[in-house]
């Protein structure tokens, strides 16, 4: 077997066919474990936790943990020390520990971009690696909106944004979902100036609406900057290094960087899908183009690219349909 992708799911399948005594080669370009240790879930908890704290910690008499008020630094150095716990966390990036420990299950780690270029072959960057069953669980990656004048300002995935060692001064985010939610919070609670973007009428849309409301009340609380109902037309540069963000309704936002949180589509361009006759649709859905001389049934599946939350629950519990 060969497995296209070394996060959640791609780590999962792998090492259960490898402890069931099974030959099977991993291919990954980037790291073992995918996003959710290094840039997503692990380095957003973290960020989260240490705002919340700071935030506790502001409030500890009227928590009942403090007869007195405790002097807490300045926002900067404090969020520099939640950075360094960040980083900790998130192994500095590293994948090293993971990498070994998918070895010793008896899984061939191969480091490398990997394309189909045809039935029971794959090319991993000149490297011809042959296989009776494939796995594609290449996972999602940020979508980019396509709004006029973005590379002409300071912008970041979310992704980049849970690496970035510094603090702007002011942000805004695009999306108002649990990812932006989260940075909205982690930012602010070290005293980012924080201005939440969401084309949809409540946060988090997947929520009950009276749910959404209290978490935008809660939010507010924080001084957060909520927009519903709200779409950026344009962003443009000013002189002075700014972004410059033109809403729907005439309004604008003047900000130092914008952070992308609308979302991820499937990382499934470049694969060579098309080789053995499949077309993925943009949302991640299988589509199956048989080849008409082919009498056995694919061996293929796409655990972590198929529609739905892409969240490393959901990856590791899809199941492959024929």
């Amino acid at each position: 077997m060969v497995v296209l992708g070394a996060g959640s799911a791609g780590e999962w399948v792998a090492g259960g066919v490898a402890d069931a005594g099974g030959s099977v080669a991993l291919v990954e370009a980037s790291r073992v474990g995918g996003e959710c240790p290094y840039a997503s879930c692990i380095p957003s908890k973290g960020m989260l936790r240490s705002a919340h704290v700071r935030e506790d910690a502001r409030r500890l008499v009227e928590l009942g943990g403090a007869s007195a008020a405790v002097a807490l630094d300045e926002d900067e150095p404090a969020y520099r020390a939640a950075v360094r716990r960040r980083d900790v966390l998130s192994s500095h990036r590293d994948d090293a520990d993971a990498a070994r420990g998918i070895k010793r299950r008896g899984v061939t780690l191969i480091r490398g971009t990997g394309r189909i270029t045809g039935p029971g072959v794959v090319d991993v960057d000149g490297r011809q690696v042959g296989y009776h069953d494939l796995v594609v669980a290449t996972g999602s990656r940020p979508a980019i909106p396509p709004i006029k004048g973005l590379d002409k300002v300071a912008a970041w995935t979310s992704d980049q944004a849970l690496s970035a060692p510094g603090r702007p001064a002011s942000l805004m985010i695009l999306g108002g979902g649990a990812v932006g939610c989260e940075l909205a919070q982690a930012y602010a609670g070290f005293g980012v100036a924080a201005t939440l973007v969401e084309a949809a009428t409540q946060l988090v849309s997947g929520e009950d609406a009276a749910i959404a409301a209290e978490l935008a009340t809660m939010l507010r609380g924080r001084n957060i900057d909520i927009r519903l109902g709200t779409e950026v037309q344009a962003l443009e540069a000013t002189a002075d290094g700014q972004a410059r963000a033109l809403l729907d309704g005439g309004s604008v936002i003047e900000t130092e960087q914008v952070i992308l949180a609308v979302g991820r589509t499937p990382a499934t361009a470049g694969l060579g899908l098309d080789a053995i006759g499949i077309t993925p649709a943009d949302t991640g859905a299988r589509r199956w183009m048989r080849d008409a001389t082919s009498k056995a049934r694919p061996t293929c599946g796409l655990p972590g690219t198929s529609p739905g939350p892409r969240r490393t629950p959901m990856a590791r519990t899809t199941r492959p349909r024929w």
